[in-house]
């Protein structure tokens, strides 16, 4: 009778585990290629924990920094963003998903620190974005060179600022949305004034380009500025 329960216990117990879904990492990675939002993104979180050998850490923290950071909560955003770089450099073998997901940790940091007028540290975490994004191509870099055109207009590196923003320019789906374009030529244009450069003709015609494109497409934010 003994043998006979125990011999039911092991039949069962052996089907029941098998029956019971294991994820594996190449789950984890399909669910991670999805874009990972506030509504699955702690899902993912619980997929991580079911193995501590699995990779996605990384890109884990860094989307739930940037997450925190639009959500104005900076100090946690910013700890999350270094838990980001922390795990990864912890890890044995670089992942890949882990390895791209470092750009939204760097551009998080880089935000952050602009915002409390930490300039250089600003920089220096867009310049570290940018060579991530030299291995993992980001439809958006010129949001990049744009903040740290941003940054090198307020530390007052003029020349410098110039030719990222004319760099940016030359960006088809950046200058797509007139935001953005019409940001960049009003900066061209105040950068090319009496209090920079001096080159009047040059801040006109970007001031005059960027009040057509701001009436053409409606975006009337600097306006006042322009005007």
């Amino acid at each position: 009778m003994i043998r006979f329960i125990l011999l039911v216990f092991l039949v069962f117990g052996t089907s029941h585990s098998t029956a019971q879904k294991k994820n594996t990492q190449a789950e984890i990675d399909s669910f991670a290629l999805n874009k990972l939002n506030s509504e699955n993104l702690e899902d993912f979180r619980k997929l991580l924990e079911v193995d501590n050998k699995f990779y996605g850490w990384s890109r884990y923290y860094a989307n739930k920094a940037y997450m925190l950071y639009k959500k104005n909560k900076t100090d946690s955003a910013k700890r999350y963003a270094d838990s980001a770089l922390s795990n990864f450099t912890r890890l044995k073998k670089k992942y890949f998903l882990d390895e791209e997901s470092l750009l939204k940790a760097y551009m998080t940091l880089g935000y952050i620190y602009r915002n409390e007028e930490q300039y250089e540290a600003s920089t220096t975490n867009f310049l570290n974005a940018l060579e991530i994004e030299r291995k993992y191509p980001y439809p958006y870099k010129s949001y990049i060179v744009g903040a740290i055109a941003n940054n090198h207009l307020s530390l007052g590196n003029n020349e410098r600022a110039i030719n990222l923003y004319q760099q940016n320019l030359k960006d088809s789906l950046y200058i797509s949305f007139p935001r953005p374009h019409v940001v960049t030529l009003t900066r061209l244009g105040v950068l090319y004034s009496k209090n920079y450069l001096n080159h009047k003709d040059s801040a006109y015609h970007y001031f005059k380009k960027a009040e057509n494109i701001s009436l053409a497409t409606n975006y009337l934010n600097n306006r006042p500025k322009l005007l």
